[in-house]
């Protein structure tokens, strides 16, 4: 959502306090719906079928972690709706629908640590997230309801913006973190499973225990 709730103040009246000669003016103010309000939904399309994922330049680092760059690819299905106020009238509302196909690219790293779950020893995945860009490769509208002209233009600006710029480089390395941050529980396992999966390029006999993740 972005400016969803935006109000401003406005002069709902006048108070006069005092005495003849010396009396006192007061505004009396409320605050009321002004703006362009606009609330956007991005959604995976089919991505059994869709998402394609590729990992890549794998690099070993120091302490048993490893470099790593993961690329998406995804169609979007994007959902956009806006209402607009002036000074507490609202003027129109409409919603734009459209197809969207992005490409991510994320660099980071990745290391193991021993812990324990639930008794007994296991393993913690600790991946962090170094950059991340994403690029919108198509963006085609295919239905505005209410509505065409300036408008239109802004709110499928606005998904555009909303992508390429609010939701990138920096802004978006530190959100994956965070999100990953919330969901450390669910990487966690048993050695045993760990092992016998493969997917861990550096769980050979020999290697440096990973070190504990900076934080």
């Amino acid at each position: 959502q972005k400016d969803w709730g935006a109000t401003r103040e406005i002069t709902a009246g006048y108070r006069v306090e005092g005495k003849p000669f010396h009396l006192h003016v007061h505004r009396r103010k409320h605050a009321v719906n002004h703006g362009v309000w606009k609330h956007y939904k991005l959604q995976f399309v089919d991505p059994d079928q869709t998402l394609r994922l590729r990992l890549s330049d794998l690099q070993p680092l120091p302490g048993g972690r490893m470099a790593f760059t993961l690329t998406l690819d995804a169609n979007l299905d994007v959902w956009s709706r806006a209402k607009v106020y002036q000074y507490g009238v609202h003027l129109i509302a409409l919603e734009v629908e459209g197809d969207m196909k992005l490409h991510l690219e994320i660099h980071g790293e990745v290391g193991l640590q021993a812990t324990v779950a639930g008794g007994a020893a296991a393993i913690a995945v600790q991946p962090l997230i170094h950059d991340a860009k994403l690029s919108l490769e198509e963006f085609h509208i295919r239905r505005v309801s209410n509505a065409n002209g300036p408008i239109v233009r802004e709110l499928s600006g606005g998904v555009r913006s909303l992508v390429e710029d609010e939701l990138n480089g920096p802004q978006l390395a530190a959100k994956l973190n965070r999100a990953i941050d919330k969901k450390r529980d669910r990487l966690v396992f048993a050695p045993a499973d760990l092992l016998k999966s493969g997917w861990w390029p550096l769980s050979r006999e020999g290697e440096a225990p990973a070190e504990p993740l900076a934080r």
